[in-house]
């Protein structure tokens, strides 16, 4: 069995990153949630657009930070916002569990190429 890279730090780093700048990018000086849904399904969609149709391998064991991660990382990301723009507004809830659903298949099989299915079914929801 091959041990993941980067792990969940990389990927609380990498959706902390990306929360802040839709943050910023908003608009919403008054600090209200209803824009920063909206942004963060925006972001999140994004993120998801930026995911190749076919998944990356693992790289070998002590490769260098790749695509796999990259994938990895887009995916934890738009998971998060994802699931924040459905705390804001309901009607974003099937992202968010289609996205987590994802992130759960890779976790319990160790193999991202099973979570393509639910990524195509996210990008048709953006």
């Amino acid at each position: 069995m091959r041990r993941i890279r980067g792990g969940a730090a990389a990927v609380a780093m990498t959706a902390a990153a990306v929360v802040v700048l839709a943050g910023c990018s908003d608009g919403d000086s008054g600090g209200g949630s209803t824009a920063s849904g909206g942004s963060d399904f925006a972001t999140a969609c994004a993120l998801v657009r930026q995911l190749p149709p076919r998944m990356p391998d693992l790289p070998p064991s002590g490769g260098q930070f790749g695509d796999y991660d990259r994938a990895t990382n887009r995916l934890g990301a738009a998971s998060l916002l994802a699931a924040n723009a459905a705390a804001d507004n309901p009607k974003h809830q099937p992202l968010a569990d289609t996205l987590k659903h994802a992130q759960d298949v890779i976790a319990r099989t160790f193999d991202i190429h099973q979570s393509e299915p639910d990524i195509a079914k996210a990008r048709g929801m953006c």
